[in-house]
């Protein structure tokens, strides 16, 4: 049976703290390894203001018997204004160059639902945190 600090640990304490780190590294990314196309591109929707990456992603390729499908291959950055938080710009470039922009507003629900998550993680980190000194 599963050691209780391991139980713990691994379930509880690991998705808190991935929750907390991922955000933090989608923005340090994006002041270390910014991409100028990307950037360039959503300044047309966010103009005359400091850009901030908020977000990424990375489409993944198969190969097999030498024979590579690159379909679902794609390179994707998320930006809001530093100014003001109001819309997201997704900017996603295809394996073949092809650009697809979009922009969301952002709302209520969304902010809600981002309250919910981080209360969820902090609470799942102070519980995590409360049982590995206990046990």
């Amino acid at each position: 049976m599963l050691n209780r600090k391991l139980a713990v640990g691994f379930f509880i304490l690991m998705p808190c703290l991935v929750l907390v780190f991922l955000p933090i590294y989608s923005v340090v990314s994006g002041y270390l390894n910014p991409s100028i196309e990307h950037v360039e591109r959503a300044r047309n929707h966010l103009p005359n203001s400091k850009l901030l990456q908020i977000g990424f992603g990375f489409g993944s390729y198969s190969c097999v018997n030498e024979e590579c499908d690159y379909s679902n291959a794609y390179d994707q950055r998320q930006f809001i204004s530093v100014s003001s938080a109001s819309k997201i710009v997704t900017i996603r470039r295809s394996y073949e160059g092809e650009w697809t922009e979009s922009v969301e507003e952002t709302n209520l629900k969304l902010w809600l639902s981002l309250l919910a998550i981080y209360t969820l993680v902090i609470l799942g980190l102070g519980f995590s945190l409360r049982e590995l000194n206990r046990v």
